[in-house]
Protein backbone atom coordinates (compact mmCIF):
# COMPACT_ATOMS: atom_id res chain seq x y z
CA UNK A 1 0.00 0.00 0.00
CA UNK A 2 1.87 3.12 -1.22
CA UNK A 3 1.00 6.02 1.42
CA UNK A 4 1.55 9.60 -0.18
CA UNK A 5 0.58 12.25 1.91
CA UNK A 6 -2.78 12.75 3.26
CA UNK A 7 -4.32 15.63 5.74
CA UNK A 8 -4.66 13.51 8.71
CA UNK A 9 -7.92 14.36 10.45
CA UNK A 10 -7.62 12.97 13.58
CA UNK A 11 -4.65 14.66 14.07
CA UNK A 12 -5.49 18.38 12.89
CA UNK A 13 -8.87 18.03 14.91
CA UNK A 14 -7.03 16.96 18.29
CA UNK A 15 -4.66 19.63 17.98
CA UNK A 16 -7.80 21.87 17.74
CA UNK A 17 -9.08 20.62 20.44
CA UNK A 18 -6.36 20.68 22.81
CA UNK A 19 -6.05 24.25 21.31
CA UNK A 20 -9.43 25.15 22.33
CA UNK A 21 -9.36 23.79 26.11
CA UNK A 22 -7.05 25.99 27.19
CA UNK A 23 -9.71 28.79 26.69
CA UNK A 24 -13.36 29.49 27.95
CA UNK A 25 -15.89 30.49 25.37
CA UNK A 26 -19.19 28.91 24.78
CA UNK A 27 -20.55 25.20 25.06
CA UNK A 28 -20.53 22.84 21.68
CA UNK A 29 -24.40 22.54 21.61
CA UNK A 30 -27.38 22.55 18.66
CA UNK A 31 -30.51 23.78 19.00
CA UNK A 32 -32.97 20.91 19.04
CA UNK A 33 -35.10 21.58 16.07
CA UNK A 34 -31.91 22.68 13.98
CA UNK A 35 -30.50 19.05 14.79
CA UNK A 36 -32.67 17.39 11.42
CA UNK A 37 -31.10 19.84 9.19
CA UNK A 38 -29.59 18.23 5.84
CA UNK A 39 -25.93 20.07 5.84
CA UNK A 40 -24.27 18.21 3.26
CA UNK A 41 -24.92 15.49 0.21
CA UNK A 42 -22.97 12.52 -0.69
CA UNK A 43 -24.31 11.32 -3.86
CA UNK A 44 -27.74 10.72 -2.93
CA UNK A 45 -26.94 10.01 0.84
CA UNK A 46 -27.82 12.95 3.60
CA UNK A 47 -25.13 13.87 6.59
CA UNK A 48 -27.47 15.30 9.23
CA UNK A 49 -26.58 18.13 11.96
CA UNK A 50 -27.74 15.76 14.59
CA UNK A 51 -24.61 13.72 13.08
CA UNK A 52 -22.09 16.66 13.99
CA UNK A 53 -23.54 17.23 17.35
CA UNK A 54 -23.23 13.27 18.15
CA UNK A 55 -19.38 13.48 16.77
CA UNK A 56 -18.61 16.82 18.58
CA UNK A 57 -20.03 15.68 22.00
CA UNK A 58 -17.97 12.36 21.57
CA UNK A 59 -14.44 13.94 21.26
CA UNK A 60 -15.31 17.07 23.40
CA UNK A 61 -17.39 15.72 25.81
CA UNK A 62 -18.56 18.93 27.93
CA UNK A 63 -15.81 20.80 26.65
CA UNK A 64 -16.02 24.86 26.26
CA UNK A 65 -15.33 26.68 23.02
CA UNK A 66 -14.76 30.10 21.69
CA UNK A 67 -17.81 30.58 18.62
CA UNK A 68 -14.73 30.77 16.46
CA UNK A 69 -13.47 27.68 16.94
CA UNK A 70 -16.51 25.86 17.56
CA UNK A 71 -16.74 26.88 13.89
CA UNK A 72 -14.12 25.11 12.73
CA UNK A 73 -14.57 22.09 14.73
CA UNK A 74 -18.72 21.36 13.11
CA UNK A 75 -16.27 21.77 9.64
CA UNK A 76 -13.85 19.30 10.65
CA UNK A 77 -16.75 16.86 11.77
CA UNK A 78 -18.69 17.56 8.85
CA UNK A 79 -15.66 16.72 6.47
CA UNK A 80 -15.25 13.76 8.31
CA UNK A 81 -18.48 12.65 8.05
CA UNK A 82 -18.50 13.20 4.08
CA UNK A 83 -15.39 11.04 4.26
CA UNK A 84 -16.89 8.15 5.93
CA UNK A 85 -19.87 8.60 3.15
CA UNK A 86 -17.85 8.34 0.33
CA UNK A 87 -16.16 4.80 1.88
CA UNK A 88 -19.84 4.01 2.39
CA UNK A 89 -20.47 4.21 -1.44
CA UNK A 90 -17.64 2.59 -2.34
CA UNK A 91 -17.70 -0.32 0.01
CA UNK A 92 -21.42 -0.63 -1.29
CA UNK A 93 -20.30 -0.53 -5.23
CA UNK A 94 -17.79 -3.14 -4.40
CA UNK A 95 -20.23 -5.37 -2.39
CA UNK A 96 -17.76 -4.35 1.02
CA UNK A 97 -21.08 -3.31 3.24
CA UNK A 98 -22.11 -6.32 5.51
CA UNK A 99 -26.05 -7.74 4.87
CA UNK A 100 -28.34 -7.44 7.21
CA UNK A 101 -28.18 -10.75 8.97
CA UNK A 102 -24.65 -10.04 10.41
CA UNK A 103 -25.79 -6.48 11.70
CA UNK A 104 -28.87 -8.31 13.09
CA UNK A 105 -27.03 -10.75 14.83
CA UNK A 106 -25.12 -8.23 16.30
CA UNK A 107 -27.67 -6.39 17.84
CA UNK A 108 -29.23 -9.72 19.26
CA UNK A 109 -25.28 -10.08 21.13
CA UNK A 110 -25.73 -6.97 22.41
CA UNK A 111 -29.41 -6.99 23.42
CA UNK A 112 -28.29 -10.31 24.99
CA UNK A 113 -25.52 -8.55 26.74
CA UNK A 114 -27.73 -5.93 28.28
CA UNK A 115 -30.54 -8.00 29.88
CA UNK A 116 -27.76 -9.71 31.76
CA UNK A 117 -27.19 -6.59 33.15
CA UNK A 118 -31.40 -5.98 33.69
CA UNK A 119 -31.19 -2.91 30.95
CA UNK A 120 -32.29 -2.49 27.54
CA UNK A 121 -31.15 -1.71 24.16
CA UNK A 122 -34.33 1.18 23.69
CA UNK A 123 -33.13 2.96 26.79
CA UNK A 124 -29.54 3.38 25.99
CA UNK A 125 -30.28 4.67 22.76
CA UNK A 126 -32.28 7.06 24.11
CA UNK A 127 -30.08 8.42 26.59
CA UNK A 128 -27.68 8.69 23.62
CA UNK A 129 -30.66 10.25 22.07
CA UNK A 130 -30.50 7.89 19.01
CA UNK A 131 -32.75 5.76 17.05
CA UNK A 132 -32.45 2.22 16.32
CA UNK A 133 -31.95 2.81 12.64
CA UNK A 134 -29.47 5.42 13.27
CA UNK A 135 -27.20 2.71 15.57
CA UNK A 136 -28.02 -0.26 12.80
CA UNK A 137 -26.35 2.56 10.17
CA UNK A 138 -23.37 3.44 12.24
CA UNK A 139 -23.37 -0.44 13.47
CA UNK A 140 -22.97 -2.08 10.01
CA UNK A 141 -20.29 0.75 9.05
CA UNK A 142 -18.14 -0.29 11.82
CA UNK A 143 -18.64 -3.67 10.86
CA UNK A 144 -18.00 -3.22 7.38
CA UNK A 145 -14.84 -0.91 8.12
CA UNK A 146 -13.36 -3.49 10.70
CA UNK A 147 -13.94 -6.33 8.00
CA UNK A 148 -12.86 -4.34 5.29
CA UNK A 149 -9.29 -3.15 6.60
CA UNK A 150 -8.62 -6.87 8.39
CA UNK A 151 -9.21 -8.36 4.72
CA UNK A 152 -6.88 -5.24 2.90
CA UNK A 153 -3.85 -4.57 5.33
CA UNK A 154 -2.65 -8.07 5.12
CA UNK A 155 1.26 -8.91 7.02
CA UNK A 156 2.90 -7.67 3.62
CA UNK A 157 1.13 -4.13 3.51
CA UNK A 158 1.72 -3.79 7.30
CA UNK A 159 5.78 -4.08 6.96
CA UNK A 160 5.70 -2.11 3.52
CA UNK A 161 3.86 0.52 6.16
CA UNK A 162 6.32 0.21 8.47
CA UNK A 163 9.69 0.40 6.18
CA UNK A 164 7.97 3.99 4.69
CA UNK A 165 7.21 5.12 8.16
CA UNK A 166 10.11 3.37 10.45
CA UNK A 167 10.67 6.07 12.55
CA UNK A 168 7.22 6.62 14.11
CA UNK A 169 6.78 2.59 14.70
CA UNK A 170 10.25 1.54 16.00
CA UNK A 171 11.10 3.37 19.16
CA UNK A 172 13.53 5.68 17.64
CA UNK A 173 14.10 9.48 19.71
CA UNK A 174 14.84 12.32 17.74
CA UNK A 175 16.83 15.79 18.92
CA UNK A 176 14.36 18.72 18.01
CA UNK A 177 14.78 22.32 18.72
CA UNK A 178 11.72 24.21 18.08
CA UNK A 179 11.10 28.45 17.69
CA UNK A 180 7.40 28.87 19.23
CA UNK A 181 5.13 31.57 18.24
CA UNK A 182 1.95 32.92 21.16
CA UNK A 183 -0.74 34.68 18.92
CA UNK A 184 -1.17 37.86 20.94
CA UNK A 185 -5.17 36.53 21.21
CA UNK A 186 -5.07 33.17 21.35
CA UNK A 187 -8.91 31.85 20.77
CA UNK A 188 -8.73 34.71 17.95
CA UNK A 189 -8.77 33.21 14.37
CA UNK A 190 -7.04 36.05 12.76
CA UNK A 191 -4.76 35.78 15.45
CA UNK A 192 -3.86 33.10 15.22
CA UNK A 193 -3.33 32.57 10.88
CA UNK A 194 -1.14 35.94 11.51
CA UNK A 195 0.88 34.52 13.85
CA UNK A 196 0.85 31.20 11.09
CA UNK A 197 2.22 34.02 8.57
CA UNK A 198 4.81 34.98 10.44
CA UNK A 199 6.15 31.57 11.09
CA UNK A 200 6.20 30.95 7.46
CA UNK A 201 8.14 34.09 7.11
CA UNK A 202 11.00 33.14 9.46
CA UNK A 203 11.33 29.43 8.40
CA UNK A 204 12.04 31.40 4.77
CA UNK A 205 14.55 33.63 6.76
CA UNK A 206 15.95 30.09 8.05
CA UNK A 207 15.99 27.95 5.07
CA UNK A 208 17.40 30.91 2.69
CA UNK A 209 20.27 30.75 5.07
CA UNK A 210 19.56 34.47 6.49
CA UNK A 211 19.51 33.37 10.26
CA UNK A 212 20.41 30.03 11.52
CA UNK A 213 17.08 28.11 13.37
CA UNK A 214 18.85 28.35 16.76
CA UNK A 215 20.16 32.29 16.23
CA UNK A 216 15.76 32.39 15.16
CA UNK A 217 14.92 30.71 18.07
CA UNK A 218 17.14 32.90 20.81
CA UNK A 219 15.66 36.05 19.09
CA UNK A 220 12.01 35.29 18.19
CA UNK A 221 11.22 32.01 20.69
CA UNK A 222 8.30 32.33 23.36
CA UNK A 223 9.51 28.98 24.74
CA UNK A 224 11.61 28.89 27.69
CA UNK A 225 14.04 26.60 25.08
CA UNK A 226 14.71 29.77 23.20
CA UNK A 227 17.59 30.56 25.51
CA UNK A 228 19.24 27.30 24.17
CA UNK A 229 18.99 27.65 20.49
CA UNK A 230 15.20 26.27 20.78
CA UNK A 231 16.75 22.82 21.94
CA UNK A 232 14.63 20.28 23.67
CA UNK A 233 17.05 17.57 23.92
CA UNK A 234 15.81 13.75 22.44
CA UNK A 235 12.00 13.17 22.67
CA UNK A 236 10.27 10.06 21.86
CA UNK A 237 7.68 9.34 19.29
CA UNK A 238 4.73 9.39 22.03
CA UNK A 239 4.24 10.78 25.51
CA UNK A 240 6.17 13.81 26.06
CA UNK A 241 5.07 16.02 22.89
CA UNK A 242 1.58 16.26 22.19
CA UNK A 243 0.44 14.49 18.98
CA UNK A 244 0.88 17.25 16.76
CA UNK A 245 4.23 18.36 17.73
CA UNK A 246 5.70 14.47 17.63
CA UNK A 247 3.97 13.75 14.21
CA UNK A 248 5.55 16.30 12.45
CA UNK A 249 8.99 16.45 14.41
CA UNK A 250 9.57 12.47 13.41
CA UNK A 251 8.68 13.47 9.44
CA UNK A 252 11.76 15.60 9.43
CA UNK A 253 15.21 14.68 8.21
CA UNK A 254 17.59 15.79 10.17
CA UNK A 255 18.56 20.10 9.29
CA UNK A 256 14.78 20.01 7.75
CA UNK A 257 12.75 23.08 8.99
CA UNK A 258 8.97 22.01 9.44
CA UNK A 259 6.18 24.14 8.39
CA UNK A 260 3.94 25.90 10.88
CA UNK A 261 2.83 23.34 13.32
CA UNK A 262 -0.62 24.47 15.13
CA UNK A 263 -0.70 23.27 18.87
CA UNK A 264 -2.71 24.68 22.27
CA UNK A 265 0.66 25.81 23.23
CA UNK A 266 1.18 27.83 20.24
CA UNK A 267 2.62 27.70 16.74
CA UNK A 268 6.02 25.87 16.44
CA UNK A 269 8.62 25.88 13.73
CA UNK A 270 10.64 22.45 14.50
CA UNK A 271 14.24 21.29 13.40
CA UNK A 272 15.55 17.67 13.99
CA UNK A 273 19.30 17.78 14.46
CA UNK A 274 19.93 14.37 15.21
CA UNK A 275 18.30 10.81 14.94
CA UNK A 276 19.02 7.57 17.30
CA UNK A 277 17.09 4.42 15.87
CA UNK A 278 15.18 2.36 17.62
CA UNK A 279 15.15 -1.38 17.61
CA UNK A 280 11.35 -2.23 17.67
CA UNK A 281 10.17 -4.75 14.71
CA UNK A 282 7.05 -3.94 12.78
CA UNK A 283 5.52 -7.41 14.60
CA UNK A 284 5.99 -5.77 17.56
CA UNK A 285 4.57 -2.46 16.69
CA UNK A 286 1.29 -4.29 15.14
CA UNK A 287 -1.25 -3.00 16.85
CA UNK A 288 -0.34 0.79 16.70
CA UNK A 289 1.04 -0.25 12.58
CA UNK A 290 -2.75 -1.27 11.42
CA UNK A 291 -4.51 1.62 13.26
CA UNK A 292 -2.09 4.50 11.51
CA UNK A 293 -2.76 2.17 7.98
CA UNK A 294 -6.09 2.17 8.50
CA UNK A 295 -6.43 5.86 8.87
CA UNK A 296 -4.41 6.15 5.50
CA UNK A 297 -6.34 4.08 4.01
CA UNK A 298 -9.66 5.46 4.93
CA UNK A 299 -8.39 9.26 3.93
CA UNK A 300 -6.79 7.56 0.45
CA UNK A 301 -10.39 5.54 -0.26
CA UNK A 302 -12.35 9.03 0.37
CA UNK A 303 -10.30 11.31 -1.86
CA UNK A 304 -11.04 8.77 -4.75
CA UNK A 305 -14.61 8.51 -4.13
CA UNK A 306 -14.86 11.99 -4.36
CA UNK A 307 -13.81 12.10 -7.93
CA UNK A 308 -17.01 9.68 -8.72
CA UNK A 309 -19.19 10.92 -6.14
CA UNK A 310 -20.99 14.66 -5.95
CA UNK A 311 -21.08 16.65 -2.34
CA UNK A 312 -22.78 19.40 -2.00
CA UNK A 313 -22.59 21.63 1.21
CA UNK A 314 -26.31 22.93 2.25
CA UNK A 315 -24.68 26.03 3.64
CA UNK A 316 -26.72 25.22 7.01
CA UNK A 317 -23.66 24.12 9.17
CA UNK A 318 -19.55 25.61 8.55
CA UNK A 319 -17.97 23.57 5.80
CA UNK A 320 -14.19 23.43 4.73
CA UNK A 321 -14.51 24.79 1.06
CA UNK A 322 -12.43 21.68 -0.93
CA UNK A 323 -10.76 24.16 -3.56
CA UNK A 324 -8.87 26.42 -1.32
CA UNK A 325 -9.46 24.71 2.45
CA UNK A 326 -11.54 28.56 3.11
CA UNK A 327 -14.15 27.75 6.36
CA UNK A 328 -17.54 28.94 5.01
CA UNK A 329 -19.49 29.83 7.34
CA UNK A 330 -23.70 29.61 7.27
CA UNK A 331 -25.42 32.56 5.31
CA UNK A 332 -25.99 35.58 8.05
CA UNK A 333 -23.22 34.34 10.93
CA UNK A 334 -19.86 36.10 11.73
CA UNK A 335 -17.41 35.61 13.72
Amino acid sequence: MKSPPVRRFSTAMLAVVSWCVAFLGVPISLAAEETDAVVAKVGDQPVYLSEIARSLESVASDRQFPAQIRSRLEAEVLEQLVRRRLVEELLLHTKKLVDSPTVDAQLQQLDEKLAAQDRKLSDVLAKRDVTLDQYRRELRWELSWQKFVADTLTDEQLKDYFQQHRRHFDGSQVRASHILLRPIQPSNPRQIAQTIGRARQLREEITSGKVTFAEAAKKYSDGPSGAAGGDLGFIPRHGVMVEAFSRAAFDLEPDEVSQPVLTQFGIHLIQVTEVKSGGQTWQQARAELRAEAAKELFQQLAESQREKTTVVYTGNCPYIEQESGRLVLPSGESH
